[in-house]
């Protein structure tokens, strides 16, 4: 009886395979699985794609505040608001760097004043001179609100922004040839007693202050609105509008004294007459320390 010899293994066919890359691939799949992502590389989101959905806002030239971006503007109009500009570029730079100045509140002491045209135009010249983005914010909780003038639909707006912060994309709107938004107030009330609740509105500056080079706040009429100071004192800083012939030095000065002396930049004369029948649509005055004076 003969035996039968064993059959040899057949050799193992040798290969540069490197046994750690089927690690690396198991744990990619692993990771996938885990974290429900697709298999393929990740596309990079686009930063400005959120910022190209925001609706544009037709403006009607026959009503619209920002006279400075209207091609037949007085040229006085324009040269006024760029010196405001420029102040605000000195008190910016002559504050401590560690202190990041960008919001600015238009205030006022009463209705009329022109509050609104001075913050629309202020912010209309940052955009366009800056190149950077600016945001004009209706913060009024009086009033009908810039959205009339700007014949735009007020919802949603800074109550549904304050409600909802992380919507605060969604309340802009962008005006065309300049990278200036505007957020309007918006139709609802935040609460039966309050048309703006501003409470949650410094956490919602806090992230704004991350996208917008100015911030610029149509600000409140201190003898209307009891929310007036809270508002001046949660700005980086203050312009208080006051009309020739319309407001009273008592007026002036109670204002004065609800704005922090520290967040105090400003005060604009609006329609101040000259010599000679002149009429000069705005005036500013600004003290050495930034913090002005009424003329």
């Amino acid at each position: 009886m003969t035996k039968t010899k064993p059959k040899k293994p057949e050799p193992v066919e040798k290969t540069q395979k490197d046994p750690m890359a089927d690690v690396a691939v198991g744990l990619m799949e692993l990771a996938r699985t885990v974290s429900h992502q697709p298999a393929g590389p990740a596309t990079p989101a686009d930063p400005a794609a959120p910022w190209a959905a925001i609706p544009e806002a037709r403006l009607d030239p026959e009503s619209s505040p920002f006279a400075v971006l209207q091609q037949d503007c007085d040229r006085t109009y324009v040269e006024q608001f760029r010196l405001l500009r420029t102040q605000l570029l000195l008190h910016r730079a002559r504050l401590d760097k560690e202190i990041d100045f960008r919001t600015v509140a238009v205030m006022s002491t009463i209705a009329g004043e022109g509050k609104t045209f001075t913050a629309s135009n202020l912010a209309a010249v940052l955009a366009v001179s800056s190149g950077h983005k600016v945001l004009l914010m209706d913060a009024n909780p009086t009033g009908a609100g810039f959205h009339v003038q700007l014949g735009m639909d007020p919802d949603p707006g800074l109550v549904h922004a304050l409600a909802t912060p992380e919507d605060w994309m969604k309340c802009l709107r962008r005006l065309p040839g300049a990278p200036l938004y505007v957020m309007p107030r918006g139709s609802g009330r935040s609460n039966a007693l309050n048309n703006v609740d501003f409470e949650p509105l410094p956490a919602l500056l806090e992230v704004l202050r991350s996208h917008f080079e100015w911030i610029v706040l149509d600000g409140a009429s201190f003898s209307l609105s009891a929310d007036a100071q809270w508002l001046a004192a949660l700005a980086d800083g203050n312009l208080l509008v006051v009309r020739q012939g319309t407001t009273t030095f008592n007026g002036v000065q109670d204002s004065l004294r609800r704005i922090p002396p520290e967040r105090l930049v400003g005060v604009v004369l609006n329609e101040r007459k000259r010599k000679f029948g002149i009429r000069c649509r705005i005036r500013y005055s600004f003290g050495a320390t930034g913090a002005a004076a009424a003329r």
